[in-house]
């Protein structure tokens, strides 16, 4: 019985989240786990079984709270039987094929597609994908800083994942060992680090560049929004411990994120037995590199055919049909609003409410007061919620908007900040930031703001027609039309009869010929 439940238990965490744990490892994790047992309040291995277990079946009987406690077993579960060997500038023949030839060429064909005016930005988006505690991704992050002499005129995103959270909360706070730094340039090091104490810190302005979340790899239905159109991805050393359904899960997952022509790098030979529909494979004498050809193969030539698409084009070519079933998702604020005597609207709480299920009835409740304008009790009522739930982003950002319509600017910065702390990346409250800086004539903060919505959310009509209101201001007219003419090209994908809340419920039709007079 006890060898069932054991092999029950391997068959479970290969199936949630891929990894295999080997014959010659059998031993060594029945230790690790028999040690955690220990350390519950559970009895044996079955019962322990039946927790991890809960959060994976789908059955009734598993009320909320047994899930809430497996799901945070699993996390105990994964920091355990994950490896986190791991140091700068790890595999040089990989480093050297990214320093002079991936990454080079990326950035080339950026600068020449921005400057024949089909890029609206100069943008490189790269996930490490099971970074471990960070030193590949900030690797990545000097790579890039040496690479890009004018960071400066460019939106950078890297971000890393690992199903390890400690692992993460050691790559947050980019503090290193001498041994990480064993195969780094010694320049590099002076440059980039700090000494901190007995180790060495990551420099302010390059943990800047980074943004690290959890993520299962090969969850495919749970794929972050901010994982879209990205240029490369990288994900060495994790196929190793996973079985064939999982690495073809994970590369599915991969696939979906990266925009045509994107590049994927995994370690040597982890994936020569492997099904690679729609990837190209490049030999380079250091490294294969696979190229992303589209989501239908028998398509690739128009594809590669179309280089000069735009990045703005290609995010929006990969969520068209996520736009076309979910029209709401078109973010709209008003071109002049003054936050003191108009409510901001809140483009991004439907998705909020789909994240957070078990939050739903609070966060509905909650809305309903916002628009009666009842703010004293979203704000009462928010602040005794967020004891329970701080790390809930929702809740700043509603707070935020509570404290923006009543006019105190400084306290819905500061909840907007709260938000960002939580993800980076989280639209709504950077599209509210943008509002507060037009707000107070801080013309620069606000162009910043929106490039970076735009990046992070092509379809963001919002951000489109408050930088193009931006640039009208300020007499630059080709950008404005620009700005004003991806807002139109967008809208004309939704029905013209359709309402959308843009200065009250204004009809898309209506909308676009408002646009009109701008262009």
């Amino acid at each position: 019985m006890t060898q069932i439940l054991w092999d029950k238990l391997r068959e479970l965490i290969s199936n949630r989240i891929g990894f295999i744990i080997r014959q010659q490892d059998i031993q060594y994790f029945q230790r690790k786990i028999e040690t955690r047992i220990a350390q519950t309040k559970y009895k044996n291995l079955e019962e322990y079984y039946h927790l991890l277990n809960s959060v994976s079946n789908k059955n009734d009987r598993f009320d909320s709270s047994q899930k809430h406690s497996s799901e945070k077993e699993w996390n105990i579960l994964a920091n355990i039987i994950t490896n986190g060997e791991s140091f700068f500038f790890r595999d040089r023949g990989q480093i050297d094929l990214l320093a002079n030839e991936i990454l080079p060429k990326i950035i080339a064909d950026k600068r020449e597609a921005y400057q024949k005016a089909e890029l609206p930005f100069l943008t490189l988006k790269v996930w490490s994908a099971g970074c471990s505690t960070g030193e590949e991704v900030y690797s990545l992050a000097m790579l890039i800083s040496e690479l890009i002499p004018d960071p400066a005129q460019w939106n950078i995103v890297i971000i890393g994942t690992d199903i390890n959270q400690s692992f993460l909360d050691i790559a947050r706070q980019g503090v290193y060992k001498k041994w990480s730094f064993r195969l780094t340039d010694p320049l590099l090091k002076v440059k980039y680090f700090l000494p901190h104490k007995q180790n060495w810190q990551i420099k302010p302005h390059l943990r800047s560049m980074v943004t690290f979340y959890q993520d299962n790899l090969i969850d495919i239905e749970n794929i972050s929004h901010h994982n879209y159109g990205l240029d490369l991805v990288i994900c060495r050393n994790v196929f190793i411990y996973f079985g064939l359904d999982s690495i073809s899960k994970a590369i599915k997952k991969i696939a979906s994120t990266l925009r045509p022509n994107g590049y994927l790098i995994s370690g040597h030979a982890e994936l020569q037995a492997i099904n690679l529909d729609n990837f190209q494979p490049i030999s380079f004498s250091e490294s294969v590199v696979y190229q992303y050809l589209g989501e239908n193969q028998a398509n690739h030539d128009s594809q590669i055919n179309s280089e000069t698409t735009t990045k703005l084009e290609q995010q929006v070519i990969n969520r068209v049909s996520l736009a076309q079933q979910e029209p709401n998702k078109l973010s709209l604020i008003s071109e002049h609003i003054s936050l003191a005597d108009k409510p901001v609207t809140n483009p991004q709480f439907n998705k909020a409410k789909s994240e957070l299920n078990s939050s739903k009835l609070q966060l509905d409740n909650i809305q309903i007061l916002l628009d009666e304008g009842q703010y004293y009790q979203v704000i009462k009522q928010i602040k005794q919620l967020i004891k329970q739930q701080s790390d809930c982003k929702e809740l700043y950002y509603l707070m935020a908007q509570a404290y923006a319509n009543q006019g105190d600017l400084e306290e819905a910065q500061i909840n907007c900040d709260h938000a960002l702390e939580i993800d980076s990346m989280y639209i709504a409250p950077l599209l509210l930031l943008a509002q507060i800086a037009e707000e107070h004539n801080n013309h620069r903060t606000a162009k910043e703001l929106l490039k970076r919505i735009i990046y992070l959310e092509p379809l963001s009509i919002a951000a489109y027609l408050d930088l193009g209101a931006i640039y009208r201001n300020e007499n630059d007219l080709h950008r404005s039309k620009k700005m004003y003419q991806a807002a139109y090209d967008i809208l004309q994908e939704s029905p013209r009869n359709e309402k959308i809340d843009y200065q009250g419920q204004t009809k898309v039709d209506d909308l676009l010929n408002h646009i009109k007079s701008k262009l």
